[in-house]
């Protein structure tokens, strides 16, 4: 197709964006390493409401994919929010591929990579109620309509179960996965009602809004409240307070969809790496 190498195609949303522009710098790398081409589809989502049928346009792209030449696909369903492509697309590739297929964090009829973000999300939990004693925990979701959100909205529920609390602690905010609503999240968790000791977030970008949103109103992070993330995303380690997070190890990820994912395994699990960073303060005994 271009050269001798094998030629992996890899399904994108909004390729941008700060975690997905990261993730597929680990992709070059790790095909670069292991001696692959790279093809890139990148969709864009639902740009504006005002452009309702922006979708339905934007999977013309399909019509230049050359399924039959591909050796490999990488489909990552995160960022698909225009209505119905990320099922088109699900679709196409059931229908026309002929190569292995790694889906990330979706386990179907072809072999998938599934990051444990339970072991991650619990982690941070145990870590509030046993090193620091809170028994006062918030959690920041994303979208409701997000099944990654739900499934770390579920790990958190679960381990404050068994870690004897409240499943929904002092109470679960809907975010949005980014910066939009720190304010009313920090208005939210210093309230009386729901006034926490920590907060755990779905996201590395709703973290450091929280924290922002906070400050705001004088609070400081995290003397006052503890604030988590989750993503590890370059941003929250260059931020101040620099965020205690869920590493999701995207150049591992990356490594093994491109190495094994080619091979017999059928389900790929990759476990997160648990950052501390501002809590360091609370460990050391510091102001």
């Amino acid at each position: 197709m271009i050269n001798s190498l094998k030629t992996i195609a890899f399904f994108e949303c909004s390729i941008t964006a700060d975690y997905h522009r990261d993730f597929c710098r680990d992709i070059n790398i790790a095909a670069k390493d292991l001696g692959y081409n790279i093809l890139y589809f990148n969709f864009l989502g639902d740009i504006s409401p005002r452009v309702s049928d922006y979708g339905a346009n934007e999977l013309k792209i399909l019509d230049i994919v050359p399924f039959g030449e591909l050796d490999g696909i990488i489909y990552d369903e995160d960022g698909f929010n225009a209505e119905g492509v990320s099922d088109a697309i699900y679709n196409e590739i059931t229908n026309r591929a002929e190569c292995p297929v790694i889906m990330m964090n979706n386990i179907w009829q072809k072999r998938s990579l599934t990051v444990d973000e339970t072991y991650g999300i619990k982690e941070m939990v145990r870590h509030f109620v046993n090193v620091h004693g809170f028994d006062r925990i918030g959690f920041m979701c994303g979208p409701f309509d997000r099944a990654d959100a739900l499934g770390r909205l579920d790990a958190f529920r679960s381990a404050m179960k068994e870690c004897g609390l409240p499943e929904e602690g002092v109470g679960v905010f809907e975010g949005d996965f980014w910066f939009n609503k720190g304010d009313a999240a920090a208005e939210f968790f210093s309230s009386e009602e729901h006034k926490a000791q920590a907060v755990v977030c779905a996201n590395d970008f709703m973290a450091m809004s929280l924290c922002n949103g906070f400050k705001k109103l004088g609070l400081m992070v995290p003397e006052d409240v503890c604030v988590s993330g989750f993503d590890g995303v370059d941003e929250g380690q260059e931020f101040i307070p620099r965020l205690s997070t869920v590493d999701r190890l995207g150049a591992q990820i990356a490594r093994r969809m491109i190495n094994k994912g080619r091979g017999g395994e059928r389900e790929l699990y990759n476990p997160p790496q648990h950052i501390r960073r501002q809590l360091r303060l609370l460990q050391d005994g510091l102001p």
